[in-house]
């Protein structure tokens, strides 16, 4: 009985030994991937804060053309042109930077 129980410990870790060893592994290759995923998630959130940059920046830049335009136009703020609707023309609608107009009769 003294030989069989070394070579039965012996036995025992070697799979302990290869379950911990592959358990390993396996924890390895879960923590690669989130790795992976926070990675790409990560330049996702820069092209995007780039995107929202440059969307930010072309508004700055359509607000003050659309001022230039208005001072031009001598217009308001509000940009409404006031006019009393008459029998032809019964809505005078005015948007920036463009004057629409729709008839109605």
């Amino acid at each position: 009985m003294s030989f069989k129980l070394p070579v039965f410990l012996h036995i025992v870790l070697q799979h302990s030994q290869s379950y911990l060893s592959n358990s390993v592994e396996v924890v390895q290759e879960q923590l690669n991937q989130a790795n992976e995923a926070h990675n790409a998630t990560k330049q996702e959130l820069a092209k995007a804060n780039e995107e929202i940059h440059k969307v930010k920046q072309e508004s700055r830049k359509r607000r003050k053309q659309i001022t230039a335009q208005q001072s031009i136009m001598g217009l308001g703020p509000n940009g409404y042109h006031k006019v009393r609707p008459t029998e032809k023309y019964s809505l005078i609608v005015v948007t920036q930077p463009i004057l629409i107009i729709y008839l109605f009769k």
